[in-house]
């Protein structure tokens, strides 16, 4: 029972790290797009830049 414990918490940590990075990379991936598309609508880049 104890070296079954660490494994399932390895696990855990693991499926946990997977999620962040897959909805991080998801976010990142939405506002790419959005700001893409700000770019083209508005020619002021450095107002994008900044905030």
């Amino acid at each position: 029972m104890p070296q079954l414990f660490p494994m399932n918490w390895n696990i855990l940590i693991l499926f946990f790290f997977f999620s962040i990075m897959l909805s991080s990379s998801l976010i990142y991936f939405l506002s790419s797009q959005k700001l893409f598309k700000m770019t083209f609508k508005k020619p002021h880049l450095k107002k994008l830049w900044n905030w």
